[in-house]
């Protein structure tokens, strides 16, 4: 297993980054790579719902379906998927007093495991998604703090 992780502050409440981050129709307007996100199961986005997200990976269309496996609000989000490989995804929230939140994303994972095209150039995949979250925080960052008040 490996884990990449990259925080931003974002000059934001938390209640306001983590209603923003976690609304899952606004996902393509901050999360690289990501063209939809739905719930797929459960009555709601929570703990125990199914998420689908169809992103662009690497050129290539990526459909993922996700359990959310912890919900808290306003502290952890966290998501478990089995492909391209086997994966799970940490939103984290930490109120930082003065209107400002530290948003920490990140992903633990086993490219070992990976299938498809993914299967070949195991650090090459690791780098390219780094590099995706590191650009995933910051433009959430961006947006959000783009926003009126």
């Amino acid at each position: 297993m490996q884990t990449i992780e990259h925080s931003v502050i974002i000059q934001k409440p938390v209640t306001t980054v983590f209603s923003f981050i976690e609304d899952l129709s606004r996902r393509p307007e901050w999360e690289v790579g990501v063209l939809e996100t739905s719930l797929v199961s459960g009555n709601s986005y929570g703990e125990g719902a199914t998420i689908q997200i169809i992103s662009s990976v690497m050129g290539k269309r990526i459909e993922t379906t996700a359990e959310v496996v912890q919900f808290v609000p306003n502290q952890i989000v966290s998501c478990k998927a089995m492909a391209p490989f086997p994966h799970v995804v940490e939103n984290l929230y930490e109120d930082l007093g003065g209107g400002q939140t530290r948003f920490t994303r990140r992903a633990t994972g086993d490219p070992d495991a990976a299938t498809g095209i993914f299967k070949f150039g195991k650090s090459f995949l690791m780098n390219a998604l780094s590099r995706q979250l590191k650009q995933t925080c910051e433009s959430a960052k961006k947006v959000l703090e783009n926003q009126p008040t």
